[in-house]
């Protein structure tokens, strides 16, 4: 049935496990067929991977006797698409951080004089420096008490804390605010916030 079917594909098993030992090329993606809980239902499933690492995984559903080899290259070519859409989601990503990163920097070290250039590259990120605003800066604690709190368990507690630090904040100003501007440096980030419009800056 269909709520057999749902059931059966909140698999608790790690998908990784399953291409364990094999070629992982983000091209051509191994695929391993899966059958499920559900009498008579399979899957062929593809790790997507961008940049080395696993994102997620493709799943290709159907009934058993139906799945064949076009299916399974289907699976794998799917998971290769969605990997380049990915990294270039990424990549676009990167580019924006980059650019919103200096442009802060600019602005902080007052080597913008004019106004009007201000509004303008703030205008192109979509950004409205023409109203109220205000500057607040957060630090995350220096001790390593403070930085394996965010990491517990790791050996390099210092970097992977700034990242995690880094990452937490990220979420925490995007989910409170889109059009608050945030600049992470180690264990400062530096936030530009707009007074009015949804949000609160103390939640963050």
């Amino acid at each position: 049935t269909q709520e057999e079917l749902q059931v059966s594909l909140r698999d608790p098993a790690d998908p990784g496990e399953w291409f364990a030992g094999q070629s992982m090329v983000s091209t051509s993606p191994p695929v391993k067929l899966r059958h499920l809980n559900a009498p008579g239902w399979a899957r062929y499933v593809a790790p997507i991977l961008v940049r080395g690492g696993v994102d997620g995984y493709l799943s290709l559903i159907g009934p058993v006797q139906e799945l064949d080899e076009i299916d399974q290259i289907a699976a794998s070519r799917g998971a290769a698409v969605c990997a380049i859409e990915m990294a270039k989601r990424l990549a676009i990503s990167e580019a924006e951080s980059r650019i919103r990163s200096d442009f802060i920097d600019d602005l902080i070290s007052g080597s913008i004089t004019s106004d009007a250039v201000i509004v303008g590259r703030a205008q192109l990120m979509g950004y409205d420096l023409t109203e109220p605003h205000v500057v607040a800066v957060i630090e995350l604690g220096g001790s390593e008490t403070d930085l394996e709190s965010l990491s517990p368990g790791d050996g390099d507690a210092g970097q992977t804390g700034k990242q995690d630090f880094a990452e937490m904040l990220s979420a925490a100003v995007a989910q409170q605010q889109p059009q608050a501007m945030l600049r992470v440096n180690g264990e400062t980030g530096i936030l530009i916030w707009p007074v009015a419009g949804a949000g609160n800056i103390s939640e963050v």
